[in-house]
């Protein structure tokens, strides 16, 4: 007589389901907690500090999920009560490849016949990412998307930055501490320009000894200062 393996077979749907929607729940909660500021109550008044350090999730990452989470949820939202088994749900690649096209066909580079055909091959078709690219590739390749460009600007000034914050070092000492402190506001300035950037400021090295150092300012150093300034979007 055969076994009846009902309760095993369910939790296996439900396994399933969990793991091909594990992106959506998670962007979900995260979207929720930005929202209601609730990592402040858990000691982390800023959503990007509790992100890596409690969660281990780099901004960049983050940034995708929430607004892959958010693109869905305004342009298609009846995606995100699919089941993940009857109804795929789309990979957080192929809703950012989406949200890109169609960033871009509000820019005007292309019309929107281009992003309703990449719709359709990732909402509908529920076509690899692979296939959709290759697909769309005269139209999707004839430059990067809209927002690695934006990153890759953003990576540059902050490395710009940090070369900056190296220079200074090596003035501590030779000018007054007083004027390496009025670089301090314009620095945190510069960088929160540059938030959202998957980069932090590369530590700097006494050339003597190899062993780090900074210039302190008010007990935090220039570079400590323009970390604190990067935050996510």
């Amino acid at each position: 007589m055969a076994k009846d393996n009902t309760e095993q077979r369910a939790e296996l749907q439900q396994r399933t389901k969990r793991f091909r929607s594990s992106w959506v729940e998670l962007a979900e909660a995260l979207s929720v907690v930005h929202q209601s500021k609730d990592h402040a109550a858990w000691g982390y008044p800023d959503f990007s500090d509790y992100c890596r350090k409690e969660l281990k999730l780099t901004p960049n990452t983050v940034n995708k999920l929430v607004a892959s989470y958010r693109y869905l949820s305004t342009s298609n939202p009846q995606v995100l009560k699919r089941d993940g088994i009857a109804q795929r749900i789309p990979t957080m690649e192929a809703v950012q490849l989406l949200r890109n096209t169609a960033e871009r066909c509000g820019l005007g580079e292309f019309g929107t016949d281009v992003l309703e055909s990449v719709q359709k091959s990732i909402i509908e078709d529920n076509l690899p990412l692979a296939q959709v690219i290759k697909k769309h590739q005269e139209v999707i390749a004839t430059k990067p998307p809209v927002e690695d460009v934006h990153r890759k600007s953003r990576e540059a000034a902050l490395k710009t930055l940090t070369q900056l914050g190296r220079d200074l070092v090596r003035l501590k000492g030779v000018i007054s501490e007083g004027v390496l402190e009025s670089f301090v506001p314009a620095l945190k300035d510069l960088v929160e320009a540059c938030r959202g950037a998957d980069l932090q400021p590369e530590p700097v090295s006494n050339e003597s000894d190899g062993k780090p150092m900074s210039i302190f300012v008010k007990g935090k150093s220039l570079l400590d200062a323009a970390s604190e300034a990067q935050v996510s979007s």
